[in-house]
């Protein structure tokens, strides 16, 4: 095969303005995405240095804490304090879970009254 010839198109005015408009507006999007694109890399440096920073300061957080406790004297909290709040923790655990089944239970009876009644128009569609 020989050199091919080019193809050109005959385009008109309007539609030649209206193209390059849309090739300008890509090429402004395309650069408006490439900044925000580097401000959010830049976010996420600053980010990471910043958590980076708060983990360095919990643990030194710790640390000092850990040195203060061995200072202080210790103390027992008496058996009976012990098993009145473990009781009282005990009952708020059975407190939530009554109130978490009843919760269930009323959704449950709720889903089952709507089973209900659309069975019943069921029916009568069927009669």
């Amino acid at each position: 095969m020989g050199k091919e010839d080019p193809l050109y198109l005959k385009i008109d005015y309007k539609n030649a303005l209206i193209s390059k408009k849309e090739i300008l507006t890509l090429e402004l999007l395309f650069l408006k995405m490439n900044q925000i694109r580097k401000k959010y890399h830049v976010l996420r440096l600053k980010d990471f240095e910043i958590k980076e920073k708060l983990q360095k300061s919990i643990n030194q957080i710790k640390k000092d804490l850990e040195k203060i406790s061995d200072y202080l004297p210790e103390f027992k909290i008496p058996k009976d304090i012990q098993r009145k709040r473990k009781i009282r923790v005990e009952e708020q655990i059975k407190e939530e879970k009554i109130s978490y089944n009843k919760g269930l239970d009323i959704q449950l009876m709720e889903i089952q009254n709507k089973l209900n009644n659309l069975e019943e128009k069921l029916n009568m569609l069927r009669d």
